[in-house]
């Protein structure tokens, strides 16, 4: 170990947000399986930002906070998909086929148009929260 490795490995334990930026994206990473711990991350992300402010650790906070809110924004637009399947679905069994005007809508076309937006959703997720956990073990700016 040379002398430069000690110098990052003493500056690691001193610094005070180094274990509640791991803390938080282990917890994104567990979010995967479940959503409550997405939100606990954000918590201790919004709680320590201020804390970490012209440090290192201030641009991981940031990216913390970044994915949650496109988490939001994503799951949102998928919810609006469902919405518009689902009233899709309701006015092709009400209505006959000429006036039917989201009938064409629903399966035909949202359901690819969901699961690439998962695909692109779930590479951006890992990207971002992976590659910030790496970044924050290696003590670099997210």
């Amino acid at each position: 170990m040379t002398d430069s490795d000690w110098a990052r490995s003493d500056r690691a334990r001193i610094d005070p947000e180094r274990l509640p930026v791991m803390l938080a994206y282990g917890l994104y990473l567990l979010a995967i399986t479940n959503g409550l711990t997405l939100l606990v991350g954000f918590l201790i992300a919004l709680w320590r930002r201020g804390g970490a402010r012209g440090g290192i650790y201030e641009s991981h906070y940031r990216n913390l906070i970044t994915v949650f809110f496109g988490t939001v924004a994503f799951a949102g637009l998928m919810l609006g998909l469902a919405a518009a399947a689902i009233l899709g679905l309701a006015s092709a069994a009400f209505v006959p086929w000429p006036g039917n005007l989201y009938g064409w809508f629903a399966i035909p076309f949202l359901f690819p148009l969901a699961w690439a937006g998962w695909v692109v959703f779930a590479l951006w997720y890992l990207w971002r929260v992976v590659g910030g956990f790496i970044r924050a073990l290696d003590e670099r700016v997210a």
